[in-house]
């Protein structure tokens, strides 16, 4: 995988994860149902936005989901990713672990 890829992915990530981070706010402490519920609309559509450009190149998966982990260790980890609470914490870690990737590269 090329530098400029990941330098890609790391940047959308980190778009996605600071949309998310206020979305997730409002999603849990939102004054009234509706903003609650267009947050919680929002924080969905991050989510996939976010597995998505994971699973668009597979060493990225791989590295996320975990080189040497069994099937279901992986189908675990990618379907905690669905979860904000998981999303929370797993993607600056994940991000982080891009970053030191593309400085080896």
């Amino acid at each position: 995988m090329k530098k400029e890829q990941l330098q890609d992915i790391i940047n959308q990530l980190n778009k996605t994860y600071s949309d998310f981070s206020e979305a997730y706010f409002y999603m849990t402490k939102g004054k009234n149902k509706q903003i609650r519920d267009k947050a919680t609309r929002d924080v969905e559509r991050l989510l996939s936005l976010a597995k998505m450009w994971i699973k668009t190149y597979p060493d990225c998966y791989v590295l996320y989901v975990g080189e040497h982990s069994s099937d279901f260790d992986r189908a675990l980890i990618w379907d905690e990713l669905s979860n904000p609470r998981y999303f929370k914490t797993d993607i600056p870690k994940y991000i982080e672990k891009l970053k030191r990737k593309v400085e080896t590269l």
